[in-house]
């Protein structure tokens, strides 16, 4: 009986959320299993058919699109700074957790990416990169095994007094269970991204994308079934601008633990 009043305190919450704040609501949807559309309404995905904006913020001077493919390297793991090599040449600096590298260009196509942690190489990959392309790579570890995720950024024209966003899910110890995400700013709007696991957007290309939403600041909620598992307040998006909402957890705790334990990092795109 208290679990039951516990999960319906819980929805009515959320319902008031809904009801009383007057916003506009959509949420990120894609194939079976993603996020469910609001209210009927559309998504904001548009069949594939974006405007890459990243182009012109980085400008033409430094960053010459017909020759160069551009790399930002995340690290979503906290067991400290890892070191990347693209073609065995270094980059300067390391990749902490919470600190992501800039924009990097590259003119080769054939791409090896090789990590370095406590300088022992613990990965090389090869990947084939196009040239006009801009690609987010996180690195990650499941076990004992060192990986990365290869993202291609992809961004959608947005109008002026918007901001991009999306949510990547690297719970790597709480991979079992889905959970819920929502940007709630009070009589401005409110966007869900709903039923998210560890790397579904390997599965849903389009959970990649950046949803265009109304700049401002927002409180987020992660949450499933049964409680509400993050807020986080305060969280400041401005327009013309894109950012990732990635999903953590602690890597010292088992996945039962790991569920409640999840932390939030948004992290801009440039």
């Amino acid at each position: 009986m208290q679990k039951r009043r516990i999960i319906w305190g819980f929805i009515a919450v959320i319902t008031v959320f809904t009801a009383c704040s007057k916003v506009v609501e959509y949420s990120n949807s894609s194939g079976s299993g993603g996020s469910g559309t609001s209210g009927g309404g559309a998504s904001t995905q548009n069949n594939g058919s974006y405007i890459n904006p990243l182009k012109a913020v980085v400008g033409t001077a430094n960053f010459n699109t017909n020759t160069y493919s551009f790399f930002k390297f995340f690290n979503v793991m906290d067991y400290g700074a890892v070191s990347i090599l693209i073609n065995d040449s270094l980059l300067s600096g390391t990749v902490a957790e919470y600190y992501p590298s800039s924009y990097i260009k590259y003119n080769q196509r054939k791409v090896n990416i090789k990590v370095v942690f406590n300088n022992i190489q613990v990965l090389s990959e090869d990947m084939d990169a196009v040239v006009n392309n801009f690609y987010s790579v996180f690195v990650y570890k499941v076990g004992y095994q060192w990986k990365i995720s290869i993202v291609n950024d992809i961004p959608n024209s947005m109008t002026t007094y918007n901001a991009g966003v999306r949510v990547l899910d690297f719970r790597t110890q709480a991979y079992f269970d889905y959970v819920n995400v929502r940007l709630f700013s009070p009589g401005l709007q409110q966007i869900t991204f709903t039923k998210r696991l560890f790397l579904d957007h390997t599965t849903y290309s389009s959970y990649t994308y950046f949803d265009s939403m109304y700049n401002g600041t927002y409180s987020c909620y992660v949450y499933n079934d049964t409680a509400n598992l993050l807020i986080k307040k305060g969280l400041v998006f401005d327009s013309s601008k894109y950012y990732t909402i990635l999903l953590l957890t602690p890597s010292t705790l088992a996945p039962a633990a790991a569920i409640n334990a999840i932390t939030l990092d948004v992290e801009p795109q440039y």
